[in-house]
């Protein structure tokens, strides 16, 4: 009985928010309709994207993904509104998916008040999350203080279908600091209900506190920067991570990074989570990273982390991930190039490997990417293989607005001994290519460093 109402609950809260969502949209849609003319800014996308692959028994899957996207902004009192979403059909194996990401109105309509409504992204300083719900957010100019008030149902889409809880409602609020030099601040609180349908506090409110804090000595030899974050759940009285840094410049040419973290999990939570099911409890990791600017386009980086855990059934463990690497940029030919060595080892195995990465825009119209990655590995469940994935395209952007693509990767490993496939891409509006550029500092290393 309780299992049907809360089935029949589930279904009634998922009408509504459907409803909820397409009140605002098409109520946003008629403001915008109206107000089109006044606005400055239009700007909108269209990406077709599709493959050909082969599956295992000789048959072959043409995935065929439409992305759009459209924002109209610069009208009366701020006003902006912004809607993404994406249309799929896999034939044979699949009838078609349709996915809404975000479906999102901004208004300010008075000074220092901003309210945000719809199926939106929201960053609340915990981890990010699509939310349908409304956000507000307090920051007046002369204010040193900004506070943020957020209610709303999250989507989770993939954890709502493996766990099969009906999302209850996600609370929270953050207080900012602003217009202090060199310096970041933030406290947030939030509660979330995980399954409406049940009623315990310490095994279904997820009750959370957190802290971050960074600031940089500009005017300190090295201008070393610290930052940190910690979060804690309530009903668990269980700090579940925490993070203190260190950054130093000591030469334009020197970046170093000093990190310590800590993870744990509320066990009692009915949620599931990694650390819960294969650790006995917290997690500690030591990090540290270096990157140098060396002459004539060379760069040089490496980066290593210590880890130490308690395995279920095993006792304490230790982790290691290392990486170096050497990357390049010649000018002449407008051609980036990376080669990086890794390693990781853990209860699960161990993994070692190199990966290449060329891009190159010596024509401005066209964007060429390619990289190999080959890498040596071995589980505990005695799984061992060598994993090939060799990736490339091109996109061609043949007017201001628009661009194509054709690419294709191949791929070796533990579950298909050949597979490769065939994309094509077509991207109408947006500016062109959305593909991201090529990292130029090593991918660990997410401090601001000068470029050469």
């Amino acid at each position: 009985m309780r299992q049907g109402e809360g089935n029949t609950r589930g279904k009634m809260l998922r009408i509504i928010t459907k409803i909820f969502v397409i009140y605002i949209v098409l109520t946003v849609g008629l403001m915008v309709s109206v107000e089109t003319l006044q606005a400055r800014t239009v700007a909108f996308e269209s990406r077709t994207i599709t493959q050909v692959k082969r599956l295992r028994g000789g048959t072959h899957r043409v995935p065929l993904n439409e992305y759009f996207g459209l924002s109209v902004s610069d009208l009366p009192k701020n006003f902006s509104f912004t809607t993404d979403f994406r249309g799929e059909a896999g034939p044979p194996t699949s009838d078609g998916e349709f996915d809404l990401y975000q479906a999102t109105f901004h208004v300010e309509p008075v000074g220092g008040l901003l309210v945000d409504g719809g199926r939106q992204w929201l960053m609340d300083g915990f981890d990010g999350s699509l939310l349908d719900g409304l956000k507000l957010g307090i920051f007046p100019e002369s204010w040193r203080v900004g506070f943020s008030l957020y209610a709303g149902v999250p989507r989770y889409v993939d954890e709502g279908t493996f766990r099969n809880v009906t999302e209850g409602l996600l609370v929270g609020t953050q207080v900012h600091l602003r217009n202090v030099e060199n310096t970041a601040a933030q406290i947030s609180l939030r509660w979330r209900k995980i399954d409406v349908t049940l009623g315990d506090y310490t095994q279904n409110d997820n009750i959370a506190a957190a802290v971050a804090l960074s600031h940089q000595f500009t005017k300190l030899w090295s201008t070393p920067s610290i930052y940190s974050n910690f979060e804690y759940s309530i009903p668990g009285k269980t700090v579940e991570a925490g993070t203190v840094g260190l950054d130093l410049y000591p030469h334009w040419r020197v970046a170093f990074n000093l990190e310590g973290s800590y993870y744990d999990s509320d066990r009692d939570l009915n949620q599931a989570t990694l650390l819960g099911q294969y650790l006995t409890d917290q997690m500690v990791q030591a990090r540290e990273g270096v990157e140098v600017k060396l002459v004539h386009g060379f760069r040089l980086f490496e980066d290593f982390s210590y880890q130490r855990y308690g395995v279920v059934s095993r006792g304490n463990e230790n982790g290691y991930i290392a990486s170096s690497g050497l990357g390049h940029y010649l000018k002449v030919l407008k051609l980036s190039s990376t080669g990086e060595f890794y390693y990781g080892k853990s209860f699960g195995g161990k993994v070692y490997g190199g990966l290449i990465e060329w891009t190159d825009k010596y024509f401005e119209e066209f964007d060429i990417q390619t990289s190999l990655d080959i890498s040596r590995y071995s589980k505990i469940t005695n799984q061992t293989d060598t994993a090939i994935s060799l990736v490339g395209g091109v996109d061609y952007q043949f007017v201001d607005c628009c661009s194509f693509g054709l690419g294709g990767e191949f791929n070796h490993n533990n579950w298909f001994s050949k597979e490769g496939r065939v994309t094509v891409r077509l991207v109408v509006g947006g500016g062109g290519s959305p593909r991201p550029e090529v990292s130029l500092r090593s991918p660990r290393l997410m401090r601001q460093f000068h470029e050469i």
